[in-house]
């Protein structure tokens, strides 16, 4: 019985998703974080699909999401018309290898198990959305990680299981982070070090968090092997669709987002509080990683977006594209300088 009510949900899960909470649909296979993002009710055998990889930014998660509006982040602001949709296969924490995966077994997952009418002849656009804030940190942790095929399929067809398996886990655990640290906070936990304030942008945007930056605390050997796979995952998308049209999507970091003059303190990667760089310096790593990404693109047949400089031209009139309430992520002036930035690049016809 509970076998066969997991099932059930399974294959109404299209319809089902996108009704439920939020903390349920976390809760349980990622791969069912695809049919929420996205309105797939009205998919039959003429749409036509674009896919889209990325991370969170890709999801849309930021203050838009937050607030509970209908038409947050990059994609739900794009006009489809009535017989194209976009699938979005990324995923919150996932670098371009681990989407990449997820968009092989979820696509799979969705064509045998749901009553998604999900064929993979009819995508005619694949985009990757690439952030330069973390993904690149985690192409490192993405060389190394395994995952099991298996376990992901299990997941997939036993949701309630899951949930309740993750439930118990947090109520024995009971500890949630919540929020960002503030400037004390963080002073008061490493009273032994001088941590240098929170930066302010040279528009006047003070920055409640060391940003995210162009993956300063990298060596140039790490970089490298890091931009090697997002080569790799780009060469793996395009074989895997060999007839779509191949979209790359640039998106600054937060340090990139606005300019800074002198010291610059960044998020740390590595378990500590601050990584100290410059804004000289996240002007030229972001530079260097833009022309890697750039190049890729031109040796596999990628059309090629940078939004940095559309969202500096904003920004520079003193004007935050993040926050108030999530300073990770891109805010309704942001994700709409993104989208206006998409439809420029890759299609006329939205917006």
């Amino acid at each position: 019985m509970f076998v066969g009510v997991n099932l059930l949900f399974v294959y109404f899960s299209p319809s089902l998703v996108p009704n439920l909470p939020e903390d349920f649909i976390r809760g349980i296979s990622p791969c069912y974080r695809t049919l929420y993002h996205s309105n797939l009710s009205g998919v039959n055998e003429q749409t036509r699909f674009e896919l889209v990889y990325g991370d969170s930014f890709s999801e849309g998660v930021g203050d838009e999401f937050l607030n509970g509006d209908a038409d947050y982040g990059i994609f739900r602001k794009l006009d489809y018309g009535s017989n194209r949709v976009a699938i979005i296969f990324a995923r919150s924490g996932y670098g371009s290898h681990g989407t990449a995966v997820e968009g092989e077994r979820c696509g799979r997952l969705l064509r045998k198990f749901t009553a998604l009418d999900f064929d993979s002849n009819r995508v005619d656009s694949v985009s990757l959305v690439f952030y330069e804030g973390n993904d690149l940190d985690d192409h490192l942790a993405e060389m190394n990680r395994q995952s099991s095929s298996f376990r992901y399929t299990r997941k997939f067809l036993l949701p309630f299981a899951d949930y309740a398996y993750l439930k118990f886990r947090e109520w024995l655990a009971a500890d949630k982070e919540q929020g960002y640290a503030s400037h004390s906070n963080l002073v008061a936990a490493h009273p032994t070090e001088a941590l240098p304030d929170f930066p302010t942008a040279n528009n006047g945007v003070a920055i409640p968090l060391y940003p995210q930056a162009a993956a300063l605390e990298l060596t140039d050997a790490e970089l490298a092997a890091s931009l090697s796979v997002l080569r790799e995952s780009m060469a793996t998308l395009k074989n895997r669709h060999p007839e779509s049209e191949l979209q790359f999507l640039y998106l600054p970091s937060i340090a990139s987002a606005y300019e800074f003059s002198g010291p610059l303190p960044v998020q740390s990667y590595r378990g500590k509080p601050f990584h100290l760089g410059t804004g000289a310096e996240n002007e030229r790593r972001s530079l260097h990683i833009r022309a890697a990404a750039q190049g890729y693109a031109q040796e596999l047949g990628w059309r090629f977006c940078d939004t940095t400089q559309a969202i500096l031209d904003y920004s520079r009139q003193g004007l935050a594209v993040h926050g108030p309430r999530d300073w990770k992520h891109f805010n309704k002036a942001g994700y709409s300088i993104v989208a206006q930035r998409y439809s420029e690049c890759f299609s006329p016809a939205a917006l």
